[in-house]
């Protein structure tokens, strides 16, 4: 073997070592219209049941002592996004409750951001439960403490804030153990096909 020999084979030899540590890159699947005609149901289911769960626990689910129950549907946003998008619309057909178009707005904007951080800040799922405590309670508060009165003062906020953040961690707290529990069955995977965190962190 001359040495010109000897130096292309070494040249392949490195070339195929080099392409043998390289990662294959992971190709997008595209959005087909079966895709996205089960997103958009699958994001209306998700709006309908906050409105009816909403819808069904008034009482609790408005004023400075609440407990809105169907806000434990948004921790389903840590592994599907684009969950985000029903639980907006649920929020804001329920808000039509307070008859408040401040309510319409600043409380869903509130839920809204609370998704998207749930889905994209969280690490753990247990962190998906800070957010909209912190949000919602800052946010609902000044609403209770400044819209739905004639006006109060900064102790009213702190009051007010406290309390729609307690009521929201319950909300959120049980939400968090019922996906423990139902993530652990296999139907969750087939129902919801999770497009992130698949393999869960609590």
């Amino acid at each position: 073997m001359t040495e010109n020999d000897q130096k292309e084979v070494s040249s392949e030899t490195q070339t195929a070592e080099t392409n043998s540590l390289e990662k294959p890159k992971k190709e997008r699947r595209k959005l087909t219209t079966h895709d996205l005609i089960l997103y958009i149901t699958q994001n209306a289911l998700i709006a309908a049941l906050y409105f009816v769960l909403t819808s069904f626990t008034q009482p609790i689910s408005f004023g400075a002592m609440q407990m809105r129950l169907a806000e434990a549907l948004g921790l389903l946003c840590f592994w599907r996004p684009d969950f985000a998008i029903g639980m907006t619309l649920g929020c804001f057909l329920s808000n039509v409750y307070s008859y408040s178009p401040w309510d319409m707005l600043l409380g869903t904007m509130a839920t809204l951001i609370s998704c998207l951080l749930i889905s994209y800040a969280s690490k753990w799922l247990w962190m998906g439960i800070i957010y909209p405590v912190v949000i919602n309670g800052f946010v609902v508060g000044a609403e209770i403490t400044w819209i739905f009165s004639d006006g109060g003062s900064a102790y009213d906020f702190w009051i007010n804030s406290g309390w729609v953040a307690l009521g929201e961690l319950g909300a959120m707290s049980i939400g968090y153990l019922l996906w423990v529990i139902i993530d652990h069955l296999k139907i969750f995977k087939t129902v919801f096909q999770p497009t992130r965190h698949v393999d869960v962190k609590w």
